[in-house]
């Protein structure tokens, strides 16, 4: 038998969490089961890879399990009036640190922003609705270029 090259990744959710669901997903052609472990508890996770695992087992329909783990936490400092808003072909500065962000500067919470960041590399923000590019280096921030534009907001 020629095994199929593409998968059925499902999300494990609220939506899709109760052992009902779970069973319905595997039957439907479930091939991995995601869980994005940013959200909810470990016990609730443990549900689930339970749920999953008794449900393939039954079903004898082996489904693998994909944890997406958290990355790290970059945020931009309090926004300057609530809102800012960078516009697509502009440029601002990225400075590590705490400060009020504003339209031209925006403070990073991540130390090594600039030995990290190199000309050419992209920054995204707001789940990736901005799109910055740096173009160049400051004795204490980067230079970067808006390719994509929009509001960031506290």
């Amino acid at each position: 038998m020629k095994s199929a090259r593409a998968k059925i990744v499902c999300t494990i959710g609220p939506a899709t969490s109760s052992e009902r669901m779970i069973a319905s997903l595997i039957r439907a052609g479930m091939d991995v089961a995601r869980l994005n472990l940013s959200h909810g508890t470990h016990a609730e996770h443990r549900r689930h890879i339970e749920a999953i695992r008794k449900w393939s087992r039954r079903l004898q329909r082996p489904v693998a399990i994909l944890l997406d783990l958290q990355g790290i936490k970059i945020r931009i400092g309090k926004v300057e009036g609530g809102s800012v808003h960078l516009r697509k072909g502009g440029s601002v500065l990225l400075k590590p640190g705490d400060g009020i962000t504003t339209d031209e500067t925006l403070f990073i919470s991540y130390p090594a922003l600039l030995r990290d960041l190199k000309k050419g590399q992209r920054v995204l923000l707001d789940d990736g609705l901005i799109l910055l590019e740096v173009a160049g280096r400051r004795r204490d921030a980067l230079v970067a270029r808006v390719k994509e534009g929009g509001a960031l907001t506290d």
